[in-house]
């Protein structure tokens, strides 16, 4: 687990949580955060990256969270975006993350009282 004033990732077998706000400044940055999701689709091949916590997310990792999908698509890895259906940025990312792998799973979880 990786836990910082603002963020929180979480490993459980092929499941990982993301949730907070990211606002890091730089592609480097999120490198470093995003290493074990990157460790695990080139290791695993199959990833399952559940962000319905994460309230923010800025350009920078809009960008970061796309070279993941890039990489598990040239990997052929197994990767599904979980998302909240609340969250309208998460809705349209993840939609058009679709179109840079065409295989990428993409689920929203209901709002409560739904």
């Amino acid at each position: 687990m990786l836990r910082m004033d603002d963020y929180e990732l979480k490993v459980d077998g092929h499941t990982i949580r993301l949730s907070g706000a990211f606002r890091l400044s730089s592609l480097i940055h999120y490198d470093d955060v995003f290493a074990p999701i990157k460790d695990m689709i080139e290791s695993s091949g199959s990833v399952r990256l559940v962000m319905a916590d994460v309230l923010f997310l800025n350009s920078t990792g809009i960008t970061a969270l796309a070279r993941l999908v890039i990489t598990a698509r040239a990997l052929s890895a197994s990767f599904t975006l979980v998302g909240h259906n609340g969250v309208p940025w998460q809705q349209k990312v993840f939609s058009s993350f679709k179109r840079l792998y065409s295989d990428l799973g993409v689920e929203f979880l209901p709002s409560q009282g739904s």
